[in-house]
C-alpha cells in the first residue's frame, strides 16, 4: 500500500500470469475423472465446430444434471480421459475440438488448474525449471 492508502500492487501479476506457458502436449490435464465445465457458449461454440445439432451435441458429448452446470462427458478407459482427447502418432496430447475448447481447457493453467498440477503437468514443469535456471 502506499501511503495514501492506494494498492500498488493491484496491476502486478502472479508469478503464474507473469511467465509465458508453453503447452508440452503431455495431455495430463486432460486425464482422470474431471469435470470440464461447459457454457452455453461453450456448447453453441463447439457444437458449430463439429457440425452438428446443438441438442445433438449436448445429448452425445455432455452430462447433465437437473439444477447443476453440464460438463464434458468422459470416455471409458482407465485413464477416463476427455471425450476429445486423443494422441497423434508421436504420442502427443492433441484435442479434437481444439479450435473450439472451452473456456476452462483454453485457460488451464492460469486461471484453471487441479491440485498438484505443478507436478503433473510437463509445460509447468519446463517452466519451473526454466525459472530456476534463470534465477540460478
Amino acid at each position: 500500500m502506499s501511503p495514501g492508502g492506494v494498492n500498488l500492487n493491484r496491476n502486478r501479476k502472479s508469478h503464474l500470469e507473469a511467465e509465458p506457458f508453453e503447452c508440452k502436449r503431455c495431455g495430463n490435464c486432460c486425464l482422470g475423472e474431471g469435470f470440464v465445465s461447459v457454457s452455453a457458449e461453450d456448447c453453441r461454440r463447439i457444437a458449430e465446430f463439429l457440425g452438428m445439432p446443438l441438442e445433438e451435441f449436448l445429448a452425445t458429448y455432455t452430462r447433465h444434471k437437473p439444477g447443476c452446470e453440464r460438463w464434458l462427458a468422459d470416455k471409458a478407459g482407465e485413464d477416463v480421459p476427455c471425450i476429445f482427447f486423443e494422441r497423434d502418432k508421436k504420442g502427443l496430447a492433441s484435442c479434437r475440438i481444439q479450435g473450439a475448447k472451452p473456456e476452462q481447457c483454453r485457460t488451464f493453467p492460469l486461471k484453471w488448474r487441479r491440485p498438484g498440477f505443478s507436478e503433473w503437468c510437463a509445460g509447468m514443469q519446463a517452466r519451473k525449471s526454466k525459472l530456476g535456471k534463470d534465477r540460478g
